[in-house]
């Protein structure tokens, strides 16, 4: 048997072809791209969950005019019915959150990705 851990915006055309079976998502709950896909937990890995995700990054000390301007232009787009249907086809959950809480995202990403990697005693080689 050939496993992979995928994104299901890379594997949502082999998952609707047939040719990958998907045997969860690892998301709190399911894709409403994918509704039959159990979530990691729903399928015996609970405390298992792990995002992709994607940001717009700017310089420290970019003026927060500048960043409010971009922050809107992003939840714009995301708006889009169009822009929302791809995301949506590929079952992924579009964005545009305000900068405060994508900032608090980011936060709690890091500290549990670092304990994993802490308690894992993951090293780069």
């Amino acid at each position: 048997m050939t496993a992979v851990f995928e994104g299901l915006g890379s594997a949502a055309p082999y998952i609707r072809s047939g040719k990958a079976r998907a045997l969860a998502v690892f998301t709190a709950e399911r894709s409403p791209a994918f509704p039959d896909i159990p979530t990691a937990a729903e399928a015996g890995l609970p405390g298992f969950e792990s995002l992709s995700w994607y940001g717009l990054w700017a310089p420290s000390g970019t003026d927060a005019a500048i960043i409010a301007r971009m922050q809107a232009a992003v939840a714009k787009a995301f708006g889009s019915a169009d822009l929302k249907k791809a995301w949506d086809d590929q079952g992924a959950a579009p964005g545009g959150a305000p900068t405060a809480r994508f900032a608090a995202f980011v936060k709690e990403e890091i500290g549990k990705w670092g304990k994993v990697v802490r308690d894992g005693n993951i090293r780069i080689e």
